[in-house]
C-alpha cells in the first residue's frame, strides 16, 4: 500500500516542474491540441447549466482549471503545493479565478464543505500510485456525489500498476496506472455514460469519458 506522506513529499520535491504543472517552452507546442482534446472530448458533452462549481481534481498547472473557469467557478485540488500555486497565478495572468485550492493530504479523512457539480480530471489518474489507489479516489467520488464527472485516463485491456517500482524512475511514476474501459464504467454504476473516446498519441492510448449522475 501506497504512503500517502511519502507520496506527497515524493510529488512536491522529486517530480520535476515540467511533470507537474504542464507548463514552461517544451509544452507550448502541445498546449493547444492538448486544450482541444478536453474541449471536444469532455467539456462540450457537459451541460455546464447544471454546474455552479467544478472541482479540478490535480489541477497542476492550471490549463484544465482555465477552460473549467470560463463555465462555472472552479475549485482546485492537488498533492503538490506548488503546482496549487502555480494554478492560481496561472488562471490570475488569464484573467481567471479560483473558487479555492486545497492540498490533498489524505484520502481517508479528506472532507468538501461545498456542493459540487463537476469533478473533472485530466492527465492525473495515469499517475495514480496503484490500483488501490484508483479504488479509494471513486470511493471518494461517489461519495462526494456530483452530477457530472469528467476524467482521463491511460488505457489498457488489462489494469496494471507500477506499484512497487513507483518512486524508482520518471517513466513509472508519469505512467502509473492503466485502467480498461470496463473498470471505469462499472466504478460508476450510479451514473450513465455520456461518451468515451480512445485517442492514440503515438506515445501512449488514451481514453476520455464523461459521466452524468442517472437521476439528475
Amino acid at each position: 500500500m501506497i504512503d500517502h506522506n511519502k507520496l506527497n513529499s515524493f510529488w512536491e520535491k522529486n517530480v520535476p516542474e515540467k511533470f507537474k504543472h504542464f507548463l514552461g517552452s517544451e509544452w507550448v507546442p502541445k498546449a493547444k491540441p492538448y486544450e482541444k482534446d478536453l474541449k471536444d472530448k469532455l467539456l462540450r458533452n457537459i451541460n455546464f447549466a447544471d454546474v455552479c462549481i467544478a472541482l479540478d481534481w490535480g489541477c497542476g498547472g492550471g490549463l484544465g482549471a482555465k477552460l473549467l473557469a470560463e463555465h462555472s467557478e472552479v475549485i482546485i485540488l492537488d498533492i503538490a503545493k506548488d503546482s496549487l500555486d502555480e494554478c492560481k497565478q496561472f488562471l490570475e495572468r488569464n484573467g481567471k479565478s479560483i473558487r479555492k485550492k486545497i492540498l490533498l493530504k489524505n484520502l481517508d479523512s479528506f472532507k468538501l464543505d461545498e456542493k459540487i457539480d463537476l469533478i473533472f480530471c485530466a492527465s492525473v489518474i495515469q499517475h495514480f500510485p496503484s490500483f488501490e489507489y484508483w479504488q479509494k479516489i471513486v470511493r471518494l467520488w461517489n461519495k462526494i456525489n456530483p452530477k457530472w464527472l469528467a476524467i482521463q485516463i491511460r488505457h489498457g485491456e488489462v489494469n496494471q500498476s507500477n506499484e512497487s517500482s513507483y518512486f524508482e524512475s520518471e517513466r513509472n511514476y508519469i505512467l502509473g496506472l492503466i485502467l480498461t474501459t470496463d473498470e471505469v464504467i462499472n466504478s460508476f454504476k450510479d451514473y450513465e455514460l455520456v461518451c468515451n473516446e480512445l485517442v492514440d498519441d503515438n506515445y501512449s492510448m488514451y481514453e476520455y469519458f464523461v459521466f452524468k449522475k442517472k437521476d439528475c
